[in-house]
């Protein structure tokens, strides 16, 4: 019998007396053959582990970064607002003295109110359904200045003027870019008279319009904020300043652009020759910027006065509001959902004023007479007894 084959091979693992076993049993040389095949294949892989073993020990050992961990949930909306006014009133804090701001506080609070919120929804729709809107009191007063300019003769402007006024306020709305909260905030600290509930209001108030606007701004030329917001728009601090400014220098730069000849004038630029003065301009755009205060304070008196309450309509256009000519203030007018409507009822009033005041005068005219007819009485009374004495 051969000795070359599988069984005497460098590799083999039989012996001579195993592989004289197996050739008097078959069955036995069988179960040699799978023993010998699985201890070959077992230790093909203990070869394999143990180079990998060695590889590894060559290389710098493996270390286990652990995941990040989760970002924390957003703080409630009541305690953001609260380091928002902490933060911009200059409260005192750890780190310094009154008047450090509190900027990681501020911003980790401004970037977690981006989401939308009840409160968010709730603000922005009062701000976006507010009527009337910005463009519709531009007309307003526009309408009234060339109305009492016909009908005075002065303290109006005529057509052109006040429409290059009305113009150069619309376009300055239309253009004002609003900071972040947190400048805003730092620009605008709490006032020494405000409470802490209205601090977090305004502050509430002023990121939602903030955002608002911008989001118009992005919307396209077609989006404007005057068609957009109503007065409240105007009642931000800082606010009407940045317009006023704004106007002006609009007013002064086609003022400077009409001085220069130009043989092909731009329609935009082209007014008719109807530039104001800047005394008129400036006094045009103070009587709408003042309106919003007036219409404020306006509908803050009728929400304190009770429903069951009598109103003296003809006594409060006679009030302390009322100029020389009986005037009242102009903010209930330009600020009207309905201009004829509430034209036609202050006429009414100060004709009503007007017959109050011819009564109280011929009353007083009378009570007058009844004086000095009394005086006259008195005199002639003591002459006759002078004459008898």
């Amino acid at each position: 019998m051969s000795r070359k084959g599988p069984y005497f091979s460098s590799s083999s693992r039989f012996s001579r007396a195993q592989f004289a076993v197996a050739c008097h049993s078959p069955s036995t040389a069988s179960t040699l053959v799978r023993s010998s095949q699985r201890s070959s294949s077992m230790s093909r892989c203990s070869l394999s582990m143990a180079r990998s073993a060695a590889a590894n020990a060559s290389s710098p050992p493996m270390r286990m970064v652990p995941p990040p961990p989760p970002p924390p949930p957003p703080p409630p909306l009541l305690l953001l607002l609260l380091l928002l006014s902490l933060g911009f009133s200059g409260a005192k804090t750890p780190q310094g003295p009154r008047g450090q701001t509190m900027s990681g506080f501020q911003e980790a609070a401004v970037s977690a109110l981006q989401g939308p919120s009840d409160i968010e929804d709730k603000l922005a729709k009062e701000y976006t359904t507010a009527e009337p809107k910005i463009d519709a009191a531009l007309r307003n007063h526009l309408a009234y200045c060339v109305a009492r300019g016909q009908v005075h003769g002065d303290g109006g402007l005529p057509m052109a003027k006040a429409h290059a006024c009305t113009r150069a306020l619309s376009l300055a709305i239309n253009q004002l870019m609003l900071p972040d909260p947190v400048t805003w905030g730092a620009e605008h600290p709490q006032a020494e008279s405000q409470s802490a509930s209205d601090r977090l209001d305004e502050l509430a108030r002023y990121g939602i319009l903030q955002r608002l606007l911008a989001s118009v701004k992005k919307a396209g030329p077609g989006a404007k904020p005057t068609k957009l917001f109503g007065r409240q728009l105007l009642t931000v601090r800082g606010v009407r300043e940045q317009v006023l400014a704004a106007a002006k220098a609009d007013i002064e730069r086609r003022r400077g652009a009409a001085s220069n000849p130009n043989p092909n004038p731009s329609p935009i630029l082209n007014t008719g020759g109807g530039l104001p003065e800047p005394e008129e301009a400036d006094a045009f755009f103070d009587e709408f910027l003042g309106s919003v205060d007036e219409a404020e304070a306006e509908e803050a008196a009728a929400d304190e006065t009770p429903v069951d309450a009598e109103v003296d309509v003809s006594a409060a256009a006679e009030g302390d509001d009322e100029d020389e000519q009986g005037e009242e203030p102009l903010g209930r007018l330009i600020w009207s959902q309905n201009f004829e409507q509430e034209l036609r009822e202050r006429r009414a009033r100060r004709f009503r004023a007007a017959e109050q005041r011819k009564h109280r005068e011929a009353a007083s005219e009378a009570a007058a007479q009844q004086l000095r007819d009394a005086v006259a009485g008195a005199a002639a009374a003591a002459d006759g007894a002078d004459e008898a004495g």
